[in-house]
């Protein structure tokens, strides 16, 4: 499956290991949490990296020790309807502080990619049939209405509460 960042497709490190799949003695590995749970202490100092997949509503209060340890954090959308995996990314940003990959997985649509930057992701597993969408997708909206979605991430945008009160002729009428 193509892995967008940005605009760009880059080549994905990481390999996805089941919960009864040995786990090589290098390499970056992506597990589950309850195989990380599992095998935590024998993982730490691997060589390679280490991610972890989060599924929508398993509780972040349980990872928190991990979190300096992780390489990668990869949240799943099991549908465009889902959006848990927005709050869980921008928590782990803000409030967790998390500065490593953040990675959009399962179903996320090319009409959310402006959503997923501003909350944090870096990168996004697109199907191969819809890469052509997620392309067009990539059009930077200079707007936003959270504060704070894409300070430091690489991009700015203005807030629209922020400009609309910036300006004198707003702040006479109120």
């Amino acid at each position: 499956m193509p892995l967008l960042k940005g605009d760009e497709i880059v080549s994905d490190r990481w390999r996805r290991i089941g919960d009864d799949e040995p786990i090589p003695a290098m390499g970056a590995i992506l597990l589950g949490r309850s195989r990380l749970a599992a095998e935590a202490e024998h993982l730490w100092h691997r060589p390679g990296g280490l991610g972890l997949e989060l599924l929508p509503g398993e509780p972040l209060d349980l990872i928190d020790e991990w979190l300096p340890r992780l390489d990668l954090v990869a949240l799943s959308f099991p549908s465009f309807t889902d959006g848990r995996a927005f709050s869980t990314a921008r928590i782990l940003r803000e409030q967790r502080g998390f500065h490593g990959e953040l990675r959009a997985t399962g179903r996320p649509i090319p009409d959310q990619a402006q959503f997923l930057l501003q909350c944090g992701f870096d990168t996004i597993e697109v199907a191969e049939s819809d890469l052509p969408r997620w392309r067009k997708a990539d059009v930077w909206m200079p707007l936003t209405y959270q504060v704070g979605y894409t300070e430091g991430r690489g991009r700015t945008a203005l807030n629209v509460f922020r400009a609309r009160h910036s300006r004198p002729e707003a702040l006479a009428a109120e």
